[in-house]
């Protein structure tokens, strides 16, 4: 779903990611039910409860907070998946090392900040920008071409 519905967006915003999801769960509806004869649904069993609790930094003051009981690991997983999309956050692929990050909302970064598999300082985020800038010098140097792109004859 991250790759085909999420990666081509151009803003990274809850509105984005609902409109995505909206689309995936539109096309997941019509496949559910012609290929397996089956209706695609989304839901899960949850227990939710209300318990009091004390605060973690603040001596002496309770708060109300929700504890939720899962049957599954996945489950689980499905539901924070889902509440990170409604804030504007999703998993994204790093598109140097591969690995998966947190991508927050409002950044529309590509790259990861692990260290770059085989060195020993630079991140992926760094070697993806150094990529890019050397990308767009190539481009800029290329004949035929200005800064602002193609020239017309």
């Amino acid at each position: 779903m991250t790759r085909t519905y999420f990666e081509p967006l151009k803003r990274r915003t809850s509105d984005a990611y609902a409109q995505a999801y909206s689309r995936f769960y539109s096309d997941m509806l019509s496949i559910g039910a012609h290929i397996f004869n089956d209706e695609f649904e989304q839901s899960f069993p949850l227990e939710v409860d209300f318990v009091p609790m004390m605060h973690p930094t603040e001596e002496g003051r309770i708060f109300v907070a929700e504890k939720s009981t899962f049957n599954s690991l996945a489950d689980f997983l499905r539901t924070e998946f889902f509440r990170g999309l409604a804030l504007g956050n999703a998993p994204r692929q790093c598109h140097n090392c591969g690995r998966y990050f947190l991508l927050t909302a409002g950044y529309n970064t590509c790259y990861c900040n692990n260290i770059v598999p085989g060195e020993l300082e630079r991140t992926c985020r760094k070697a993806g920008a150094h990529r890019k800038e050397t990308w767009e010098k190539r481009t800029a140097l290329r004949p035929g071409r200005s800064m602002t792109g193609p020239t017309t004859v």
